[in-house]
């Protein structure tokens, strides 16, 4: 994903900030924004929990789904960018 805002990001009220001070969103309903704030942090653990499942594939392969499902959920979030 180009031209992103990297985190952390924080919430005050209704408005999203990055690290940098920035205003990213206003206006926004809280669940959103509490998951687009969390969002850095969630592709970060998606990307650790990504390489623990390439590990456990080679001996579990009924875990590739998960892999996969996991691979593209981090694809999708990056614009194709693991």
């Amino acid at each position: 994903m180009s031209g992103h805002t990297p985190g952390p990001w924080r919430l005050l009220g209704r408005e999203l900030y990055g690290s940098d001070g920035s205003r990213i969103a206003e206006d926004i309903k809280t669940i959103d924004a509490r998951l687009i704030a969390e969002a850095p942090e969630m592709l970060a653990a998606l990307r650790r929990a990504v390489l623990a499942l390439a590990f456990v594939v080679e001996n579990l392969p009924g875990m590739h789904d998960d892999y996969i499902a996991v691979s593209t959920a981090i694809a999708k979030a990056t614009g194709g960018a693991a």
